[in-house]
């Protein structure tokens, strides 16, 4: 109850029905709750209705003033946070020079208007003052108790940008500018591998041509020009397949850029688990936490040490630091899995150029990680086929090896495997990729197919320069395998039960280089 400049509390068990700016008589006993005036078991009487009193303004100057405990008040300032406390609405508001909490009652109707308020607005607040002491009985704070939620008036609502929506945009625009950048590269290079090879192709055919006309018209002449006739003939054809080679090129770049596309999902992904992360920061704790600090920048001691909320503020700085830190480990995890992918595309479009190159860097690398490689680099034309792949991998040591070599050699393994199930013509296509440890000092890895297989006279044959069963085949794939094996201390084996009995190509590695001690 407030008449005047006074106001007193009134504890009562009545529940007659009262509006604010009635005017009503109280009797009670006096007494205390805590070191406030109170009238126990009163009773009231309504007398008559009226206006409410016109609230008082407050500033900085008179913002704990004991005075003030139980006056109508009113003052703006800025919402930091909400909270539900004891079934009551919380809101943590700043204004100039303080900050103090309002509450809206559980009962309070429209509740849901409060609890709808956006962090940062600028609010006109008017309620009932009630003065907070500290442990000496001193005024450190106070609590405004809202009467509804018509106490609460929005004056400007928070700005639309902020930190993490301005990181967010930063971060997209960043992925969509890589990826179109990739995108573009790759396209440039299919399109001039597509008109190099075309060129050639034609090129050499126009050659034949004329070496053709050439040779026919000089066969009606002499024997002498049938016999250049042959030998231009037969330089013509080696410059067509030189060029249909070029073809092939064009058509397994084409493939690249499919496997590519592949790799561009998990980097979007991992865009897109890294703006998530960004927009749900804890930064703004810390944000609320540094503001606190700065308006008790004049007495920074006494506010750390006395005020409940200063004692609290180490332990809110060390659990804001503990998530920033896992924020930090999480973003640190997908940055590393987009720099793989990254790694992984320029591998994939390395790879078709360095069929015939050997890198030499030796680095140690985890065999599994290369199988997935080579079976990515293959996906595409596995699924196509149909063919199902089973992974049997066991725990083994990484290897000090070439990953380039290795990388080469299972590739080529898989793509005669695949090969080689097209042209059994099983119900069921599968290739088994087994990893186990041979011995202390050696690992060994199996790519295993249930296709045509391999006839025992061939066996001996297969890993000599040139020899393939295919028409199209160059017949050096499985001699460069086995000799980049046998450089790098291991061995590339095959064995086979016989035509449409499969077969199985073994490729044993050390875990060491040739020449260093374990």
């Amino acid at each position: 109850m407030q008449d005047g400049a006074d106001s007193v509390f009134a504890l009562s068990q009545q529940t007659n029905a009262l509006q604010p700016g009635d005017r009503v008589e109280v009797v009670g006993f006096p007494g205390e709750e805590g070191q406030k005036f109170v009238l126990r078991e009163a009773v009231y009487r309504r007398i008559s209705s009226g206006e409410e009193p016109k609230p008082m303004r407050l500033s900085a100057t008179n913002s704990t003033d004991a005075n003030l405990d139980g006056l109508l008040v009113k003052l703006n300032g800025i919402l930091l946070n909400k909270v539900e406390k004891n079934g009551e609405t919380r809101l943590l508001i700043r204004t100039k020079g303080f900050v103090f909490e309002a509450g809206l009652a559980p009962a309070a109707t429209g509740t849901e208007n409060v609890q709808s308020l956006e962090l940062g607005s600028r609010l006109a607040l008017t309620g009932v003052y009630e003065v907070q002491n500290d442990e000496y009985g001193q005024p450190r704070s106070f609590l405004l108790h809202l009467r509804s939620p018509n106490d609460v008036r929005v004056l400007q609502q928070p700005p639309w940008w902020s930190l993490a929506r301005l990181l967010w945009a930063l971060v997209g625009t960043l992925v969509v500018f890589l990826i179109a950048l990739i995108w573009g590269i790759l396209i440039a290079r299919k399109n001039t591998l597509l008109h190099q090879a075309q060129a050639e192709l034609q090129a050499a055919n126009d050659r034949l041509e004329i070496r053709v006309q050439q040779r026919t018209r000089e066969l009606q002449d002499q024997v002498k020009a049938r016999e250049e006739a042959h030998t231009e003939l037969a330089q013509a054809q080696r410059s067509l397949m030189l060029a249909s080679r070029q073809a092939g090129m064009a058509e397994v770049a084409t493939g690249v850029l499919h496997n590519v596309g592949n790799v561009l999902n998990s980097v979007n992904v991992s865009a897109t688990l890294l703006r998530d992360q960004v927009r749900k920061s804890e930064t703004h704790s810390l944000l609320k936490a540094t503001d606190l600090l700065k308006e008790k920048n004049g007495d920074l001691g006494a506010f750390l040490t006395t005020d409940p909320k200063g004692k609290l503020m180490p332990e809110l700085i060390v659990q804001v630091a503990a998530e920033l830190q896992k924020e930090q480990a999480n973003t640190l995890r997908e940055l590393e899995q987009l720099t793989k992918n990254v790694d992984h595309i320029k591998d994939i479009i390395a790879m078709q150029q360095s069929y015939a190159r050997v890198a030499g860097v030796v680095e140690k690398v985890a065999l599994a990680s290369l199988a997935e490689d080579a079976l990515q680099i293959n996906a595409a034309a596995l699924a196509r086929h149909e063919v199902q792949v089973i992974r049997r991998f066991a725990e083994v040591p990484p290897l000090m090896v070439d990953k380039h070599k290795v990388l080469q050699i299972l590739i080529n393994l898989i793509r005669n495997a695949k090969y080689a199930l097209d042209d059994g013509n099983q119900d069921e296509k599968r290739l088994i990729i087994s990893i186990v440890k041979a011995d202390a000092e050696c690992v060994r890895i199996q790519v295993e197919d249930n296709g045509i297989g391999i006839p025992a006279e061939n066996l001996t044959r297969i890993f000599s320069h040139g020899f393939t069963t295919r028409p199209n085949g160059h017949g050096f794939g499985l001699h460069i395998g086995a000799l980049n094996a046998r450089e790098m201390g291991g061995s590339l084996s095959a064995a086979s039960e016989g035509t449409g009995r499969g077969a199985t190509f073994t490729l044993t590695l050390p875990l060491s280089p040739p020449g260093e001690n374990s």
